[in-house]
């Protein structure tokens, strides 16, 4: 079941952003920049003024490694909740990551006194989930754009590419209310999730409420074992790098060794050539010095 809400486009509210991770571990297409952390930094400035963001918090965490820093996350959203009164925490729906999913209903778990009537909310990106709200953004589609369009490095160089694949999901939408529009999809709860609502989001509703607890268990020891597998996948990678740079180096100094032979041999050669071509003359020496000359006399 979902319901379609028009009215979150036109409220009026201070809006506060977290951005929990450094973002240094997106892999550009000319190799990775050293300053890549700066440059997606300002690009997600640039668009929270367009967006009409109050206030932008970021911790600065290992991108790609969160699940070592949970507390902290926890800490720092709970902080936002209690420090500006926020009604509602609207995060980006991780990518079948059900172990954060449990993390996060943890959470709203803890919160719920200082949410008092909110709600928690995931949106999709790009990829498909199960949503249960959609909200229409038809008339504000174009302050979208402008914000997406200020993420160069963080889109890949390519953010007229990202934007039509975000207008055709967001179109996509229109559907399910059976007209022509932009709409946005969100998986909302105002209550702590059961396990039996976090398996049948990631199912799609195909999997049996019988065995909640078991499957929940084996979706957390995968996702423990794919992140582990990430992490040394980097490390090779990193050691492979590393390999690489120093082979080369060692290639270089061998070839600028052997130059440095073939130009002594080279300069060695033309000095004795130029030996051999100049002239000793007998003439050249005085008369008594002259073998012939001295036996004469």
């Amino acid at each position: 079941m979902w319901r379609h809400d028009r009215s979150l486009c036109q409220e009026r509210g201070h809006r506060h952003l977290l951005v929990i991770s450094d973002g240094a571990a997106i892999e550009e297409p000319d190799g990775q920049q050293a300053d890549v952390v700066t440059a997606r930094m300002q690009e997600m400035v640039t668009a929270t003024k367009i967006l009409g963001i109050q206030q932008v918090q970021t911790l600065g965490l290992p991108d790609g490694q969160l699940a070592l820093h949970t507390a902290q996350v926890h800490e720092a959203i709970q902080k936002q909740l209690v420090t500006f009164h926020l009604t509602s925490c609207w995060l980006r729906l991780p990518s079948m990551d059900i172990t954060t999913m449990l993390q996060l209903a943890a959470l709203h778990s803890t919160c719920s006194a200082v949410l008092l009537a909110g709600c928690l909310a995931f949106y999709e990106v790009l990829a498909l989930y199960v949503f249960n709200m959609l909200v229409e953004i038809t008339d504000v589609a174009s302050i979208k754009e402008q914000a997406i369009r200020c993420y160069q490095r963080s889109l890949f160089q390519q953010p007229d590419l990202f934007w039509e694949a975000f207008r055709a999901l967001n179109m996509a939408k229109s559907a399910f209310v059976h007209r022509a529009g932009l709409f946005e999809a969100f998986w909302v709860f105002t209550h702590s999730p059961t396990d039996h609502e976090i398996i049948t989001w990631a199912t799609y509703g195909f999997q049996s409420c019988d065995n909640e607890q078991p499957t929940l268990r084996m979706v957390k020891d995968i996702d423990d074992l794919v992140f582990a597998l990430g992490e040394k996948t980097r490390a090779l990678t990193s050691i492979e790098q590393q390999h690489n740079a120093l082979r080369d180096e060692t290639r270089g100094s061998r070839t600028q060794a052997a130059g440095t032979d073939d130009s002594h041999r080279s300069s060695a050669t033309g000095t004795t050539k130029a030996r051999k071509r100049i002239p000793i003359s007998p003439v050249a020496l005085p008369c008594s010095q002259r073998p012939f000359c001295a036996s004469v006399h």
